[in-house]
């Protein structure tokens, strides 16, 4: 395992701390504007959602209490979410969705490039097992660095977080047993190329 340098240590200490972590995506991504428009375009926000991966919970704005949920593995994430929303967010980890009420549609932004491959089958299936036939998945994430156009998009994802970016045929890869792709489309944030993946379950 590669030993990460003094400077990849402080930037992840810092975004520990959830409220820094929020401040600084919302500065870096001009409060999610390009995200929040993709959701409000691909998706119908009057139907029951999961927001997987929720994090902070700068999402839920977009949708009525009754038609949201976020479910986040981190306990400091779901209780600063709690008290700054109020809304429903749950702490569970991407292999135990199934005590979560039935929802039309998910959405996952830039939380698969965290998981594993083993961790990813997990979760198409507890998705197909939680959604309705014709349930849609939209997924937002970043290209790899090697995929990526720019020096800061580069520089960025050389220093996510996560360990696993994935270029977009990849990931698709692990959805298409139960879902069919229906959109996909690059787009720019934060001066990161990223992609989506709308998919709709088939059975």
């Amino acid at each position: 395992m590669t030993q990460k340098s003094w400077f990849e240590r402080s930037v992840h200490k810092c975004f520990e701390l959830t409220i820094v972590f929020d401040v600084f995506r919302k500065i870096l991504h001009r409060d999610f504007f390009k995200e929040k428009n993709i959701l409000r375009k691909e998706l119908e926000l009057q139907k029951r959602t999961l927001d997987f991966g929720c994090g902070s919970g700068p999402y839920s704005t977009l949708f009525s209490k009754e038609n949201y949920v976020g479910v986040d593995i981190d306990a400091k994430n779901i209780g600063f979410a709690k008290k700054k929303y109020q809304k429903e967010f749950i702490v569970t980890s991407g292999n135990n969705l199934k005590s979560i009420k039935k929802v039309d549609q998910i959405f996952a932004i830039d939380v698969f490039h965290h998981l594993p491959d083993d961790v990813v089958r997990t979760c198409v299936n507890e998705f197909r097992g939680i959604l309705p036939k014709n349930g849609k998945v939209l997924i937002l994430e970043h290209f790899p660095a090697r995929q990526q156009t720019n020096i800061l998009g580069k520089l960025l994802m050389t220093f996510d977080r996560g360990k696993n970016i994935r270029p977009r045929e990849e990931l698709s890869m692990f959805f298409t047993e139960s879902f069919t792709i229906e959109n996909s489309y690059e787009y720019y944030a934060a001066g990161v190329r990223d992609y989506t993946l709308l998919l709709k379950k088939k059975r």
